[in-house]
């Protein structure tokens, strides 16, 4: 879908292919599409072609002032803040000329990061887990009620898998955290 000098564009990354989507958004800014905010699409506008450095964070803050705070802290090493979408992963971006120092520079960094996200799902479990349960009408059995459960599963199933995909990437990053520990 798009009209002269904007693009909007349906792409699915899950909550742990942060690398991908970093390198997709990196592209369409070197084929000239500037993010300008996420939905359900990724919506761009037609600015000229540049090298630029994409980082995605992920953050479960939800007081105003702090959010501000956070992403002042970003400003001041001269990222920009492009936008958030609805899963709290906020997207910040630099010239690659700019970059020098990555927003996780560091492994322990990273793994909390990763910690975070895995919590956040896990609590989203747990979200769906109780909202499903008082739908399930055993007695009935009707078709509808079964939509219902598989639906609400088939989410939960999704917030698992991210949970699963995350830890593993945890322990990936703490093997290496222990294989780089000189004592």
């Amino acid at each position: 879908m798009s009209t002269a000098g904007t693009k909007s564009v349906y792409k699915n990354f899950n909550p742990w292919q942060i690398e991908e989507e970093q390198a997709w958004l990196e592209e369409m800014a070197r084929q000239g599409w500037r993010l300008v905010r996420i939905g359900l699409l990724y919506h761009f506008v037609s600015a000229p072609p540049e090298e630029v450095v994409f980082r995605l964070d992920y953050v479960d803050l939800y007081s105003r002032k702090k959010l501000a705070a956070y992403r002042q802290l970003f400003l001041d090493s001269g990222w920009e803040f492009v936008c958030a979408n609805w899963s709290s992963f906020q997207y910040f971006r630099i010239p690659v000329d700019q970059f020098n120092t990555d927003i996780y520079s560091d492994l322990p960094s990273r793994v909390e990061q990763l910690r975070r996200m895995r919590n956040s799902a896990f609590s989203l479990v747990a979200v769906w887990i109780a909202l499903m349960v008082p739908m399930i009408d055993i007695e009935d059995g009707g078709a509808m009620n079964l939509l219902i459960l598989g639906s609400y599963l088939a989410v939960a199933g999704f917030y698992l898998a991210w949970a699963n995909k995350t830890t593993k990437k945890i322990k990936e990053l703490e093997n290496q955290l222990a294989d780089d520990d000189p004592s």
